[in-house]
């Protein structure tokens, strides 16, 4: 605040329109690290880890239990412990970020327009980060948001509402306890978990950021790890090749 009546204004950043969580196994500093740089763009200062968002340490499992693998698993538990976390704090709104984000140099230009949209209009869950898919929409050279109630890959960043809450934990909950086999709530991952609410639910009110404003970070897998990235003494220089790739 400035001496007098003038007051300084702040502008509104998604870390404070929606709660953020962050999901980071304990062992995965490296993805800690640049997760706190990538939440320094949308804070527009130095991030500690915890501070101003929670931290969720996702559990984890050794066998499968009818997942494809047990990584599988841990990664929609992840998103179940979340979305309860959010429910048990009474959040109004929840931002969930795993922790291989990137927010483009297009989210700082656009930030503000989002919020002013999401301010705008009634939704359930938007995307603002995702992949490919069957139904993805084309990219837009302006900014759009999709309805959508298709098919696309991606669960790295998204947010949901308070209400919405309690439909996207029973889904979840049905799913982690799920037949395999069942391609509506069988076992699945997070994003298989955002596509078929959708298709139970036509009614879920879900968009998609077009163009998507947030990637994945190229990094290696805790749920589908590649031989190479098996090789211990060979990690360091790996990641160091993914981030020159990343520029």
């Amino acid at each position: 605040m400035t001496e007098g009546n003038d007051q300084q204004v702040v502008s509104p950043t998604l870390l404070s329109f929606a709660f953020p969580i962050l999901i980071n196994l304990p062992d995965r500093k490296d993805r800690l690290r640049d997760s706190l740089r990538e939440l320094e763009k949308l804070a527009g200062e130095p991030v500690e880890a915890g501070v101003g968002f929670h931290l969720l340490r996702p559990p984890t499992f050794t066998d499968a239990g009818g997942f494809v693998n047990a990584g599988f698993r841990s990664c929609l538990h992840a998103h179940l412990e979340a979305a309860r976390f959010a429910r048990d704090h009474g959040l109004e709104r929840v931002l969930i970020l795993e922790d291989d984000i990137a927010f483009g140099s297009s989210w700082v230009r656009r930030q503000q327009q989002v919020l002013t949209d999401l301010e705008g209009f009634d939704w359930d869950i938007v995307n603002l980060g995702y992949l490919d898919g069957p139904g993805a929409p084309t990219a837009n050279p302006e900014f759009s948001w999709e309805r959508f109630t298709g098919e696309v890959i991606g669960c790295h960043a998204y947010l949901v509402t308070g209400a919405f809450l309690p439909h996207w934990i029973d889904h979840l909950e049905a799913i982690a306890s799920g037949v395999p086999g069942d391609h509506l709530q069988g076992p699945m991952s997070p994003d298989g978990a955002l596509n078929t609410i959708t298709w139970l639910a036509p009614e879920t009110r879900r968009f998609l950021a077009n163009p998507s404003l947030v990637d994945q970070r190229a990094s290696r897998s805790d749920i589908n790890t590649r031989a190479i990235d098996r090789v211990r003494f060979l990690r360091p220089l790996i990641e160091r090749i993914r981030r020159m790739r990343r520029g």
